[in-house]
């Protein structure tokens, strides 16, 4: 029987021609049938029905009655029992395989229905994300995580073009599983895995009121720099380029910060006068080089101003950027005398957000360590404001960074000439 269905839609396929929308609905029931009756050990006959699903939906094959224009565009339609619940099961089943081809063309052709029919779209994201979060935790190396991730990024791009999924990947911390993908690649790593997982990435941020904590939190903009400095493939450099420039058109602070830190502007400085290169690159990626580095230049000053920096203490949502680092503090640490050491007090205050925000807390152990550095008799300041039992209390703390930062904190509080310690 299955030797038989595969000879008969070898035939049709052949023709390339489906004789109206019932034989195309007889046509995907027997495909149906086969992936359903096969047994792990026919891969010829799983990848034979998988990848001819991919070609249905690819429009590969025509449909010449007068129903094209509802199969032509809804060829999902026929893999459903009643037109509107797909027959998934073989496709859920055949993911499980321990055959890779299996796995990524069982997947891909998923990818390709959801994209095209409501169906379960909740459980298919999560069987990726299970098997990405895998892989991530168990490759030791890059060869490791290449192979490991091969067999499913292609559906992971497939799905993403869809916005909902988009939605549901950020929630199940997709944002960071890509970006801890590319840090085990390397900004030099294979062109195929990072192009992947640029993609994804720039597809994310195509996500309308898209939420950047994910992105931030994940270093993902420091990871999308990297790439676009190291270049390793034309592809590869003109998503990491539209992905920033996405989440840049945001004209979120946080965001534009980030890039400033991560020297961003000078990097497209250089593109831009580069003649060579600029030869290599296509007008739109041009176009996003120019808009990303005049936004960028545009709020620079902003950015860079002790009002920032007062308006993250006050909110409370610090974040790592040009406001925390040596230069800002040098310049900037007698501000804190205003209304006496109002904002100094709020920025202590912060140190019990470490349960709550670690990246919040270890930020604030920085910049109080940083302003006892700076500030003439910074230490006695924050020892009468109590800064130094709050940050020695928080050398214990289960968390490694911040275990890390109130070290150092307590350290430039305690030391009398730091600057021969450093």
């Amino acid at each position: 029987m299955v030797a038989k269905a595969q000879n008969d839609l070898a035939g049709v396929l052949e023709a390339k021609t489906v004789n109206g929308a019932s034989d195309a609905k007889t046509f995907c029931s027997i495909l149906m049938k086969l992936a359903s009756n096969s047994t792990p050990q026919d891969v010829d006959i799983q990848l034979y029905v998988f990848t001819r699903v991919e070609e249905v939906l690819g429009l590969q094959v025509e449909v010449t009655d007068a129903d094209s224009s509802v199969y032509g565009h809804h060829r999902a339609v026929l893999f459903t029992t009643d037109g509107i619940n797909l027959v998934d099961a073989p496709f859920f089943r055949a993911m499980t395989s321990s055959d890779a081809s299996i796995k990524c063309a069982s997947s891909l052709s998923l990818a390709c229905l959801l994209s095209q029919k409501e169906g379960k779209l909740d459980e298919f994201m999560q069987m990726l994300v299970g098997h990405i979060g895998y892989a991530v935790n168990a490759s030791s190396g890059v060869g490791d995580i290449g192979s490991a991730i091969e067999d499913i990024m292609p559906a992971l791009c497939m799905i993403l073009r869809r916005h909902n999924a988009r939605n549901l990947f950020i929630e199940k911390d997709g944002v960071n599983l890509v970006t801890t993908i590319i840090g085990k690649i390397g900004a030099n790593g294979g062109a195929q895995q990072l192009y992947d997982c640029s993609f994804c990435l720039w597809a994310l941020s195509l996500t309308k009121g898209v939420e950047l904590d994910p992105f931030l939190n994940a270093g993902t903009i420091r990871s999308l720099i990297e790439l676009v400095s190291a270049a390793p493939s034309r592809k590869v450099f003109r998503m990491s380029v539209s992905a920033l420039a996405n989440l840049a058109s945001t004209e979120d602070s946080a965001v534009l910060t980030e890039m400033l830190t991560h020297g961003l502007e000078k990097t497209l400085e250089g593109l831009i006068h580069n003649s060579s290169h600029k030869e290599s690159i296509d007008l739109e990626t041009e176009n996003d080089i120019r808009t990303l580095y005049e936004l960028l230049m545009r709020n620079y000053r902003d950015l860079s101003t002790f009002e920032r920096w007062a308006s993250e203490v006050n909110t409370g949502a610090l974040r790592w950027g040009i406001v925390h680092t040596d230069k800002f503090w040098r310049e900037n640490c007698k501000f804190l005398e205003r209304n006496d050491f109002e904002l100094l007090k709020t920025l202590i205050s912060l140190l019990t957000y470490a349960d709550k925000d670690p990246i919040v807390t270890s930020i604030a152990l920085y910049d109080i360590g940083e302003f006892t550095r700076f500030y003439p008799n910074g230490k006695a300041v924050v020892k009468a404001l109590g800064a130094h039992e709050k940050s020695m209390g928080l050398i214990g703390h289960p968390n490694a960074e911040i275990q890390r930062h109130a070290l150092q904190c307590v350290s430039k509080i305690m030391v009398n000439n730091w600057e021969f310690m450093r």
